[in-house]
């Protein structure tokens, strides 16, 4: 799977845009090995993103690491 997104991410920066997995995504079940496609449409209603979030911000929130410091004192205490 990982190559599979390395070969993807090639693509993009080479400017390929021929057989890109635009509008569509990959699913791979492991226990069969098969791999299928689902389709997806774009919703006109929605804004566009033209921005990310502070990823790390929006997961962890602001109490995660403050307790993050002391978790790891007592941790090598041990």
């Amino acid at each position: 799977v990982g190559c599979i997104q390395a070969t993807e991410a090639i693509k993009l920066l080479l400017g390929k845009t021929e057989g890109l997995l635009t509008g569509r995504v990959l699913v791979y079940d492991a226990m069969s090995m098969r791999f299928g496609e689902v389709g997806l449409a774009k919703d006109e209603e929605r804004e566009s993103i033209n921005e990310l979030i502070d990823y790390q911000g929006f997961c962890a929130g602001p109490s995660a690491t403050k307790s993050a410091p002391a978790a790891s004192a007592s941790a090598s205490a041990s």
